[in-house]
């Protein structure tokens, strides 16, 4: 047993990471902001310390006093990402100076968006944006620092989830159509919250090598889902199109993001074991909800060493149109092929980030080290049978 300190524990990613260290026998203590989230975690036997990621000394204390550090906390405020990343690298310097020359593991949280279009493990980070912090922590390991990085897909599904998939779903609800570009093969990595909660007591259980975790879909595929489900029909898009139906997302549906895992569950054994993506909104009743939409704007490893990163990677690359045509048939609707006008017109900013995006992630390293094994429900999947993203509490924080 040792005793972890964690921030961002009653998140998303951090409530399901909760309960599985606790599970493991580990001896948690928590930063909180507010009273909510202390006492969610005070009721789960969660040692709460309050403050804010601003209140360094704090952060520094916490650390000194731990076995461990996972950190999943993060300013979303994407009005203001300079700030956000300014609080970021400062957290992460108090965490550093808590545990300098100790060997024992800090772990932070990033994410695929803006890599290379295939990255793996082995893949360096950018230098801007949360690249930057990846970088700062990793050079801590020559400070006598374990330190690595596990890097989400932009889509991590599960129930509660209020993400970019909830934002695509309640806009192709109101589009009446499941989008996606019809002159783009883009895919998207995906993975389970559970299985990223897994991958997370592996890592902090290893602490050594590069490693992420995930599966990849086409997105016309998830479109067919996300379309069968509403009672749409998909639509190929144009990227105008794409940003005229989905707004801000018309950019990221059409990313094409192909990421692999493979190093990754060489590394930790790790194999997810939940709903893969199609699946999960297939079955999902979440995702449909309504109020589930996104309301602002999100912008989300590294070498086999003691500084190392994760790819908590399930679906290496889902493409954006089997999203569509399983979220639309879930709804009801049908899928469309849009330009990126029409997809901005709909999507927002979420056609200019995803709706042309491509990157397709592996886990193979992080699989490999930590013998990181998902279990949970791909994404398709669990759209496919998702109660959560179909209900009328599924509100995403965008």
């Amino acid at each position: 047993m040792v005793n972890v300190f964690l921030t961002g524990a009653s998140g998303f990613v951090g409530s399901h990471v909760t309960p599985v260290l606790l599970a493991a026998g580990h001896k948690l203590t928590a930063l909180a902001r507010s009273d909510a989230s202390a006492k969610k975690l005070k009721d789960q036997g969660v040692t709460v310390i309050r403050g804010t990621l601003e209140d360094t000394e704090v952060l520094e204390k916490a650390a000194a006093a731990s076995d461990g550090v996972i950190h999943l906390g993060f300013i979303h405020d994407f009005t203001n990402m300079p700030y956000a990343i300014k609080v970021e690298l400062a957290a992460i310097e108090a965490f550093g100076k808590g545990l300098k020359g100790t060997n024992k593991p800090l772990i932070i949280t990033s994410g695929l968006i803006g890599s290379s279009p295939a990255p793996t493990e082995l893949t360096p980070a950018l230098t801007t944006g949360r690249g930057q912090a990846e970088h700062f922590v990793l050079a801590l390991a020559s400070s006598g620092i374990r330190s690595q990085v596990i890097r989400l897909p932009p889509t991590t599904h599960g129930d509660s989830d209020q993400g970019f998939l909830t934002f695509y779903i309640q806009h192709s609800k109101k589009a009446g159509f499941a989008g996606y570009l019809g002159d783009v093969e883009n895919h998207w990595p995906a993975v389970h919250v559970k299985d990223a909660a897994e991958l997370y007591k592996l890592a902090l259980e290893n602490a050594t090598g590069s490693l992420k975790g995930g599966r990849w879909r086409s997105f016309q595929k998830i479109a067919s889902v996300v379309a069968k489900h509403l009672g749409i029909s998909t639509k190929s898009l144009t990227p105008q199109e794409a940003e005229t139906a989905y707004l801000w997302m018309g950019h990221i549906i059409s990313m094409d993001a192909v990421a692999t895992s493979e190093l990754t569950r060489e590394r930790t054994g790790w194999e997810p074991k939940e709903k893969a993506l199609l699946k999960d909104i297939e079955e999902s009743e979440w995702y449909f909800a309504e109020g589930s939409a996104p309301k602002s704007c999100p912008f989300w490893k590294v070498q086999l060493s003691k500084a190392s990163g994760l790819y908590a990677v399930q679906d290496s690359g889902v493409p954006p149109k089997s999203i569509a045509e399983t979220v639309a048939r879930r709804l009801g609707i049908p899928t469309k092929s849009l330009m990126m006008e029409e997809a901005i017109e709909h999507y927002v900013w979420f056609a200019q980030v995803f709706l042309t995006r491509d990157m397709v992630a592996s886990r193979e390293l992080t699989k490999s080290w930590l013998d990181w094994a998902p279990e949970a429900k791909g994404l398709l999947e669990d759209i496919k049978g998702s109660e959560w993203y179909f209900s009328p509490e599924a509100v995403s924080m965008f």
